[in-house]
């Protein structure tokens, strides 16, 4: 590929003088992000208390879970009555003329 001379066309490692791109300083900048994080997270968690979230999602949570208890509570009462149901019907009985209650 030819030079065309323009900026685009070199290499970024290439530029030097005042065109170079300074060398971050991550030692300094780590502790203000850090810091700046911290509180943003903060005063996140600050509304979420504040607007009652996590009330409303325990609330929530609860009803869920109390109706996934009612549901295999009905699944089993089920299979209790069918296997009630087809315990009667296989049932041997010594004296034939006796009926089962």
């Amino acid at each position: 590929a030819q030079d065309c001379g323009c900026v685009a066309s070199r290499s970024i490692a290439a530029m030097e003088g005042k065109a170079a791109l300074p060398v971050p300083n991550y030692a300094r900048r780590y502790p203000l992000l850090c810091g700046t994080m911290f509180l943003a997270g903060a005063a996140f968690e600050v509304v979420l208390i504040k607007t009652g979230f996590y009330n409303v999602y325990g609330v929530n949570a609860g009803q869920a879970k109390a109706d996934e208890a009612d549901k295999e509570e009905a699944f089993w009462m089920g299979v209790a009555e069918r296997r009630m149901k087809r315990q009667a019907e296989v049932q041997i009985f010594d004296d034939p003329n006796v009926k089962p209650e």
